[in-house]
């Protein structure tokens, strides 16, 4: 949620520290739910902190994460969440066809 609200205010670099701080304390956990909302938090505060390969790169994390068959599990909530995200940050980087597939990806998991 810390980070989230950086998100929210703007403090990009607050936001990836904090994103950091998630990755490293997920060590044992085994629920998809908090691992896909701490990876995807990560892979967006990259994002926004970055520039260039390093921002792709990003992108390619965030689609990764939620083009794989276990993001099924993840609630409708934090799918729709999710996915709008990362069709802003496909489009930011000119990955207009990532974009399309995630939209089919998105209606089809969600109710």
């Amino acid at each position: 949620m810390a980070a989230w609200s950086a998100f929210q205010t703007g403090e990009s670099d607050r936001q990836r520290q904090i994103a950091d701080r998630g990755i490293e304390a997920l060590e044992g956990v085994n629920n998809i739910e908090i691992e896909l909302g701490v990876r995807s938090m990560h892979a967006l505060a990259v994002f926004e902190s970055s520039t260039g390969g390093e921002r792709r790169h990003a992108v390619e994390i965030f689609r990764r994460l939620w083009s794989n068959p276990r993001a099924d599990q993840a609630s409708p909530a934090l799918t729709g969440h999710a996915g709008a995200e990362e069709v802003r940050l496909e489009l930011a980087i000119g990955e207009f066809g990532w974009a399309i597939e995630a939209v089919q990806r998105i209606k089809q998991r969600l109710p």
